[in-house]
């Protein structure tokens, strides 16, 4: 068996005939997915290579960043371009609905897949998930790899560790993992866990199979590649304003609000203004997570304002009554799929920056530009 140049339409999953497993047999020697060669390439600033049995990357050292997305990739090994091809037998008859992903640099096979999986190169990948945010300043590139056959690139936040509070840490990455064998989709979002074996990969996979996005590999290319660049203008999008509500919390942490004002928020947040023994309930149970809710232990927690938005925000996330058909733990999620959890959480921050000390237009503009507060 061979990989025959020619046709340039790709596909997923595995070969579709009666002589598989004798097919397979023969391929695995030639098909396994062959590791990139170490980085021969100093980036922007210096990097070191860390390699582990199951793969290597590359990382800026001393708290700096690559270049760009490509300085990353090269620096990694894994700027080649990729390609497809028929796969035929040794008769030269062509293995129907199966096509070959290689790599264009040397020929190296990737993966067989079927032929509706686009063949999409690393660089083009990570250029449109993670590109945007790079060139919005959002975030810097800072550690790539290629890790079990699959390719990740970590971006951290264009802003050093913060410290909301003493002890409150806010280290986010903007990740994206890439494959070319048709066993994985690629995926993108923001994730906590810094990758650096096949047990955090896993991580932070599954962190972005919740929370970000997933592009399948199948269609025609030009269709793969734009669902691509729409989930990195959502990303850059994301990253900004994780960028912002950093900054809004941070001053949050600073200011304190009056406990006797607190009826009148929750009646803000919530819209209860007609139900005043709701309102009441509503304000004794959100004052209790104020001094007794999750991280109040914290220093600087309890009695700032940061406190007041995080006991809202934990009533909303974990404490509110959830009705529907589902059972219970899929009720929240669906909270979050559908947009409620977001809502409210934003709504809660706008008027906790105003009973903080901000004005309203303040407190809207500092939902993407923290700079906008006082």
């Amino acid at each position: 068996f061979q990989a025959e140049d020619g046709i340039r339409d790709v596909a997923v999953t595995g070969v579709q005939t009666c002589a598989l497993p004798i097919l397979r047999s023969a391929l695995a020697p030639e098909f396994r997915v062959a590791p990139p060669a170490a980085p021969t390439e100093t980036a922007y600033t210096a990097h070191g290579a860390r390699f582990g049995s199951v793969g290597h990357f590359v990382e800026a050292d001393n708290g700096g960043s690559f270049e760009s997305i490509a300085a990353t990739l090269r620096a990694a090994g894994l700027a080649w371009p990729v390609d497809s091809g028929l796969l035929v037998d040794d008769r030269g008859r062509v293995v129907e609905n199966t096509k070959v992903v290689r790599r264009l640099d040397n020929g190296d096979h990737l993966g067989i897949v079927s032929d509706s999986y686009a063949p999409v190169s690393a660089l083009d990948a990570f250029s449109a998930l993670l590109g945007p945010a790079v060139a919005a300043g959002a975030v810097k590139p800072t550690r790539a790899g290629l890790i079990n056959a699959r390719a990740f690139i970590q971006a951290s936040m264009a802003l050093d560790p913060v410290e909301i509070v003493p002890g409150d840490v806010v280290v986010p990455y903007l990740t994206g993992v890439h494959s070319w064998d048709a066993k994985s989709a690629t995926r993108g979002g923001l994730t906590t866990v810094r990758i650096v074996c096949k047990n955090t990969l896993a991580m932070a996979s599954q962190e972005m199979a919740a929370h970000g996005f997933t592009v399948r590999k199948r269609g025609n290319d030009a269709a793969v590649r734009a669902k691509m660049q729409a989930a990195g203008e959502a990303l850059n999008l994301i990253a900004r304003q994780f960028q912002a509500m950093v900054g809004a919390w941070k001053w949050l942490a600073g200011k304190e609000i009056n406990r006797r004002d607190m009826a009148a928020l929750v009646d803000r947040i919530f819209k209860i203004n007609a139900d005043p023994a709701r309102s009441r309930k509503l304000a004794a149970t959100i004052d209790a997570l104020v001094d007794g809710g999750r991280g109040t232990n914290l220093r600087g927690v309890r009695g700032s304002a940061w406190g007041v938005f995080n006991a809202f925000s934990e009533y909303n996330e974990h404490e509110a009554v959830v009705r529907g058909s589902l059972p219970e733990g899929d009720r929240r999620w669906e909270r979050v799929l559908n947009g409620e959890i977001g809502t409210f959480n934003s709504r809660a921050q706008e008027e906790v920056l105003v009973a903080a000390g901000a004005t309203r237009e303040q407190a809207q503009r500092a939902k993407m530009d923290a700079s906008a507060l006082p």
